[in-house]
C-alpha cells in the first residue's frame, strides 16, 4: 500500500532509508543508513525480485559490483546519491510498474547480525511534487 507523507513524518533515528527516483535514474541513500552500516567505504546494492526487496550491505572494494561512498562529497549532506540507468531499470523492471516517474521513499529495516539494510518495496511512500527529499 502506497501512502503520501511529508518529510517530517519520515525521520526515524534508527532505521535505514532511501529514495528511488526512476525519472532521474537516482538512488539516494540517507546518511543514517550508512551510519547503521558502520560508515563503509564501499557498499553493494542488491535486488531480490522474489521477495520484492532491495538490500544494501557494506563490502570491500574488490567485491562484485561494489559502489564507493564518496565521503569527501557527502560530509556535509544528509545522503549519498548514485546515478545508474542500469540499476534503476533493473529495479523498475523487476519490482515496480513500468513508466513510473514518481519519487519514492522507503523506510527499511536493519539486520545487525548481517550488517544489512533491507527495504521492502511494499513499504514505499510516494512523494508529492515540490517536496524536498
Amino acid at each position: 500500500m502506497l501512502k503520501t507523507m511529508n518529510n517530517l513524518q519520515l525521520i526515524r533515528q534508527n532505521q535505514p532509508s532511501l529514495v528511488l527516483d526512476p525519472q532521474n535514474n537516482l538512488i539516494r541513500i540517507h546518511r543514517n543508513t550508512l551510519r547503521l552500516l558502520k560508515n563503509p567505504n564501499f557498499i553493494q546494492i542488491m535486488i531480490n525480485p522474489r521477495s520484492a526487496t532491495i538490500a544494501i550491505k557494506s563490502c570491500n572494494e574488490s567485491d562484485y559490483r561494489s559502489e564507493r561512498i564518496k565521503w569527501e562529497i557527502i560530509k556535509d549532506t544528509h545522503c549519498c546519491e548514485f546515478y545508474s540507468k542500469v540499476l534503476i531499470k533493473s529495479i523498475v523492471n523487476t519490482l515496480m510498474k513500468e513508466n513510473d516517474h514518481q519519487k519514492y521513499y522507503i523506510q527499511g529495516h536493519f539486520i545487525e547480525q548481517e550488517n544489512l539494510a533491507v527495504f521492502h518495496m511494499k513499504e514505499m511512500n510516494v512523494f508529492q511534487e515540490g517536496e524536498l527529499i
